[in-house]
């Protein structure tokens, strides 16, 4: 796993990847049916993974991630920290592939 640098959200979401997933206070399809629906990337595929930022995000930037290819996905029915929430997204993601392949 590799964690990029710091950098402007809508640089982020434009950035190139195989797979883009975009966790949302608002989202309704859990993380296991986007992955059930997506065209499975290689094992050493490129994936972004958004968690919101304190306040979550607005409607704009999740038009925006999901213009630019992100899957928009829930994860769960509980509000987390950002510490926290990237930990068990990147997790979620993990176990979800992982049971794909």
């Amino acid at each position: 796993m590799e964690i990029s640098e710091v950098m402007k959200f809508k640089d982020a979401v434009e950035m190139n990847s195989d797979l883009s997933i975009f966790f949302w206070e608002r989202a309704a399809i859990p993380l296991r049916h986007i992955i059930e629906r997506a065209s499975l990337p290689a094992a050493d595929a490129v994936i972004k993974i958004f968690v919101g930022p304190e306040g979550g995000y607005t409607e704009e930037e999740a038009a925006l991630a999901e213009h630019c290819g992100a899957l928009t996905a829930s994860i769960g029915k509980r509000i987390l920290k950002v510490e926290t929430a990237s930990v068990i997204a990147t997790a979620l993601t993990i176990y979800e592939l992982e049971n794909r392949y």
